[in-house]
């Protein structure tokens, strides 16, 4: 278990390319330089081939689009019933009129 801290004193521009370094292995910067230190080899916590960070681009374009679908889905489905309310609202209106034209002509 790690339990002990080691402080060290470098310039901004050292410490920025020592972290550019960590990064390139995918590692936190203690890992890099505990291992450069005692030659050990880099863990690395994964390294993706080209082909998985296409796919993985690939995928979440897919996501992408299939969330938009679904949006549009609710958008339309909106605008339909939206559609239905009106002429439901249209068809009130006329049968209104049509019965007020029947109520003031059924005493004559």
């Amino acid at each position: 278990m790690k339990t002990e801290n080691i402080i060290i004193r470098t310039t901004p521009l050292t410490k920025e390319r020592l972290q550019e370094k960590a990064k390139e292995y995918d590692t936190s910067l203690s890992n890099f330089l505990l291992s450069q230190a005692l030659s050990k080899p880099i863990y690395v916590r994964s390294l993706p081939d080209i082909n998985t960070v296409i796919l993985k681009q690939e995928l979440a374009t897919v996501g992408r689009n299939i969330w938009k679908l679904l949006e549009l889905k609710r958008v339309f489905k909106l605008s339909e019933e939206l559609r239905l309310q009106m002429a439901l609202d249209e068809l009130k209106r006329v049968t209104g009129k049509i019965n007020k034209h029947y109520d003031d002509h059924k005493g004559n």
